[in-house]
Formats: structure tokens, sequence, C-alpha cells
């Protein structure tokens, strides 16, 4: 649950970044970190 909650806020936040390199960049971060907790 906890997890979810942080990925939760980090999309939140890569939607309001206006920013669509930095917005590109958040959400490969988030992938790399599903990743990493699917293992």
């Amino acid at each position: 649950v906890q997890i979810s909650a942080y990925l939760d806020n980090v999309f939140d936040v890569a939607a309001l970044m206006e920013d669509s390199e930095t917005k590109t960049a958040a959400l490969e971060k988030v992938a790399e970190l599903e990743d990493e907790l699917g293992h």
C-alpha cells in the first residue's frame, strides 16, 4: 500500500511538470522502480 501511494505521488508530480523531458525522465524512473519491485 505504501509503495502504491508513493508511485501515485510520482505520477502526480510528473503530471504537473510542464517540461516534457523532465516528465519523461520521471516516468522512466517510475518504470525502473516498478521493474525492481516486480522481481
